[in-house]
């Protein structure tokens, strides 16, 4: 009967424990603290950085802007470098000179062709007269020829009704022909004779440690100033 009575005993004490346990298990989740539920942001509360951002954005611009335009002005204040004015010819023919310039200038300077008028080698004209009438100018012309003087008539310009008895390219030539004419009782008169052709220079202005392709003749100042022409 004891062994009945333990054992009874036990079965109360086991199905206790077993109700003990059972109520723990269905009282702990009232104890535990709910999971927590990440906050959603919103986009009104990205304004603020999205506005720092494009703050600092437009300050950086700026920024850039003001640096370009200082450097600007540094350019604008900066002085020039030296240059120097070079100077080829003169040449004769204005094709040559253009030949040489597009050499010059494809290395990246100011170009210029300068056209002149130079006076070349004078002539010497030793001539008779004016005569007073067209009428005595021809009897003159036939007297000189007569005694192997060759001559001619002018008939226009500053020289007109005139009789030519030679043009020499030298001065001494002309005088012997002089006193030859005159020897036979002529008044004879000689007359230098100017002769302006035109001329060309090639000018580039060009930085002082410039070297052209064909040495210059030398500086434009040699031919007339500078401010002329550059």
């Amino acid at each position: 009967m004891n062994s009945i009575a333990g054992r009874a005993q036990n079965g109360k004490t086991w199905l206790s424990v077993l109700i003990f346990a059972n109520c723990i298990m269905l009282l702990w989740p009232l104890g535990a603290e709910e999971p927590s539920i990440p906050e959603l942001i919103t986009p009104a509360e990205f304004q603020p950085s999205l506005k720092l951002l494009t703050e600092a954005s437009t300050a950086l611009l700026l920024s850039r802007q003001e640096q370009v335009e200082e450097q600007k002005i540094i350019q604008q204040q900066s002085p020039e470098p030296p240059k120097v004015c070079h100077a080829w010819g003169p040449y004769s023919e204005v094709d040559e000179v253009r030949a040489l310039e597009q050499r010059v200038s494809s290395e990246g300077v100011e170009t210029d062709v300068l056209e002149s008028e130079v006076s070349g080698e004078p002539d010497y004209l030793v001539y008779i007269g004016p005569t007073a009438t067209p009428e005595g100018a021809r009897r003159l012309l036939e007297e000189l020829r007569s005694q192997a003087i060759e001559s001619h008539l002018i008939k226009l310009g500053r020289f007109s009704d005139t009789l030519s008895v030679g043009v020499f390219s030298q001065q001494a030539r002309a005088k012997k022909q002089q006193e030859k004419v005159s020897a036979l009782g002529y008044q004879v008169v000689v007359e230098e004779l100017h002769h302006p052709r035109q001329v060309y220079h090639l000018l580039a202005n060009a930085p002082a440690d410039f070297v052209p392709v064909v040495a210059p003749s030398g500086a434009c100042s040699e031919i007339a100033p500078t401010h002329q022409f550059l």
